[in-house]
């Protein structure tokens, strides 16, 4: 079953203001790329 959620949670950005799924999705995650900072940019608006 947690597979499955890691899976579900992979195939979209699911940026939609939910505080665990931006957990989930790497809210606290320091970005590295510039893809990654541009999400990270997203997320936290």
């Amino acid at each position: 079953m947690i597979k499955e959620i890691l899976n579900i949670l992979k195939a979209d950005d699911f940026i939609i203001g939910d505080e665990v799924i931006d957990i989930a999705k790497g809210k606290y995650e320091a970005p590295l790329k510039l893809k990654e900072i541009k999400n990270y940019v997203k997320r936290n608006r």
